[in-house]
């Protein structure tokens, strides 16, 4: 009975053996041709190889939709975190679950017409793309030196310019090192080809993570743990933002070490508000002049919020600062945290909280704070609603702050009177004439001139007519000009637009009286849109200036 008890656990260890073997050994020389075995090998011992692809002959092209679970893969084992569903389906074509999670976090955004082609196969600068998001998704540091000179390839003409950068990044990081002296961009790639190079991308990121990592417990404030130690239970959507923030050195320590779900507190939302002013001021070691206005907190972080105007108290001569922050309070400290910046507030009639289902229950004191932060495309709200009473939780309240101090970093009170400088109003009209020219031209992916446009192409191609070079992807094109209040848009101004919240997903060119120009889907081409229709309301990003003098 031992002996058979040994025979029995030594059959079971070797079936263990053959069970963890199985993805190595799935991937034979008939399958696969033998350049790529080693990177497939590692990319399936990391687990980041879908189940579907075990025993398949990867010298066939692969799918987006495959392509997409790799990715999805790669993101969450790197980052530690389980990405949520969205509330709402982002493509009208497939609700896998897998394509909706990287369209949630940034890494694709369809084709631009609603759709996301699952089944298509994935050209090579398309992967390039998804290799390009991927690495600006987990913020990887993509400065310009990174960027090759593709002069040297002999198709660079035909790769799609909203491909030209992401191909330009994949060459200059070693990710993609071409066929022969050509990059192929419109070639099929296969699943040996698209394993092997997302695996380099893949070792970039575990490089850079780590190292961040290790910064990060030098630098103290996280104690050696990792983000998701650091900010535990943090939403996929929220990572870059709190990472941005853990950089720049404004999140309090009350907050670390809490769970991103969990509510704010007021103190922390204090110290968070004062923390930013100081950066923005160039005001590092500020502190305040006063004593204490609150009978329950000494906390000068607190006492300098409320001397700067940034917070007050209850009428009752307390703070509370452990009591966790409403929406709508949040409103109001981000609002006059501006204020005491410089920024010369307004209360924007134009802003009509009753387009929001809950917009008519936001206190009479917040309206202003909430018109304001509508109108600069820093509120969007959720599912149409405001949610004015409910606490704000940490991971939301760090995100859209985040906002707020890029907004107001690019604003600069001490060289402009006004935040916005003036119009050349003829010139911008000029453009806004000159492109409505294209009215019910088709819309073709990655078009860029009038036999077919995408949102961004039809931008690009009409300044281009006016001697502005912008960039060429939607995301890129809001860096390139000067952030703009909605209840201030003028003609030519661009306005842009998000499916997930964080990302940008579409632009177009503003015509004045609420309308819009974009070139919107395959089924409607360029058309006139009315930015008050609930959708372009509701997901609304923000807007920028390009023409100015």
């Amino acid at each position: 009975m031992k002996k058979m008890t040994h025979l029995l656990a030594l059959l079971c260890c070797l079936l263990l053996v053959v069970g963890l073997t199985q993805p190595a050994a799935a991937y034979s020389n008939d399958l696969i041709d033998g350049w790529a075995i080693k990177e497939v090998t590692a990319m399936a011992d990391l687990g980041l190889i879908p189940q579907e692809l075990a025993g398949s002959d990867l010298r066939l092209p692969i799918s987006r939709r495959l392509m997409c679970q790799i990715a999805m893969l790669s993101y969450e084992k790197l980052t530690g975190q389980t990405v949520s569903l969205p509330q709402s389906h982002p493509f009208t074509d497939t609700t896998e679950p897998a394509i909706e999670k990287a369209a949630a976090v940034g890494l694709t955004d369809g084709d631009g017409d609603g759709k996301f082609r699952p089944n298509d196969t994935l050209t090579r600068q398309e992967f390039f793309c998804f290799v390009g998001k991927f690495l600006k998704v987990i913020q990887f540091p993509l400065t310009d030196d990174l960027y090759a000179d593709l002069s040297g390839f002999s198709d660079t003409g035909n790769i799609a310019r909203w491909a030209k950068d992401y191909t330009a990044l994949c060459v200059g990081t070693g990710v993609v090192q071409g066929t022969g002296n050509g990059l192929a961009p419109t070639a099929k790639t296969k699943a040996e080809e698209a394993i092997m190079m997302f695996y380099r991308a893949y070792q970039l990121a575990v490089s850079y993570w780590e190292k961040n990592n290790e910064n990060n417990s030098a630098n103290g404030p996280s104690n050696g743990d990792s983000f998701a130690q650091a900010f535990p239970n943090t939403s996929s959507w929220a990572v870059p933002e709190i990472q941005a923030m853990e950089q720049l050195g404004l999140i309090p320590s009350s907050v670390k070490g809490t769970s991103m779900q969990g509510p704010i507190t007021r103190g922390s939302m204090c110290k968070m508000a004062v923390s930013a002013y100081r950066k923005l001021s160039n005001q590092p070691n500020l502190q305040p002049s006063q004593s204490s206005p609150f009978q329950d907190t000494q906390d000068p972080d607190i006492v300098l919020a409320a001397e700067l105007k940034i917070v007050n108290g209850y009428t009752d001569g307390t703070f509370g600062p452990n009591k966790s922050i409403t929406r709508e309070e949040y409103f109001k400290i981000t609002m006059c945290l501006l204020s005491a910046l410089g920024y010369p507030y307004q209360d924007d009639q134009v802003v009509n909280l009753g387009e929001f289902g809950d917009g008519n229950s936001v206190s009479n004191w917040a309206k202003p704070s909430a018109r304001l932060l509508i109108s600069l495309g820093l509120l969007k709200g959720s599912g149409g609603n405001l949610n004015p009473k409910t606490a704000i939780v940490c991971q939301e309240a760090i995100a859209l702050f985040y906002r707020s101090y890029q907004f107001m970093s690019v604003w600069d009170a001490d060289s402009q009177a006004d935040p916005r400088p003036p119009v050349s109003r003829q010139l911008a009209e000029e453009l806004v004439d000159h492109a409505m020219q294209f009215e019910g031209y088709p819309y073709v992916y990655g078009g860029q001139s009038p036999s077919g446009f995408d949102c961004s192409g039809f931008v690009w191609y009409n300044y281009k007519q006016f001697g502005y070079s912008l960039n060429r992807t939607a995301d890129r094109q809001y860096s390139n000009g000067t952030p703009v209040r909605k209840s201030e848009l003028l003609p030519g101004d661009l306005v842009f637009f998000t499916q997930n919240g964080s990302s940008i997903s579409h632009v177009g060119i503003y015509v004045g009286n609420n309308i819009m120009l974009h070139a919107s889907t395959s089924s409607t081409g360029v058309i006139l849109s009315d930015l008050s229709s609930s959708y372009y309301l509701n997901h609304y990003y923000g807007a920028v200036r390009i023409i100015a003098t």
